[in-house]
């Protein structure tokens, strides 16, 4: 259990780092999914530009984590939806 905490800690803390680099916020998070916003709470220019530059730092940031064996290994799946 202590095992899924890291890896649920590590990925959280990935996608949140990125997303304030984009200036994205946090709607929701459960324990499998992450849900960011851009100009949901205030209006944004280009708004969808910094979400689909966010997901693609966020792939490029998560690889190294999904191989990782004592992360990610067969444990951590992920996928983004834009």
């Amino acid at each position: 259990m202590a095992r899924l905490h890291g890896i649920s800690q590590a990925f959280f803390r990935t996608i949140t780092g990125i997303a304030a680099q984009f200036d994205g916020l946090v709607h929701s998070s459960k324990l499998s999914e992450i849900v960011l916003t851009w100009n949901a709470f205030r209006p944004y220019p280009f708004h969808e530009s910094r979400g689909a530059l966010c997901a693609l730092h966020i792939a490029s940031n998560m690889q190294p984590i999904e191989d990782d064996p004592l992360v990610g290994g067969e444990h951590l799946r992920w996928g983004l939806v834009v």
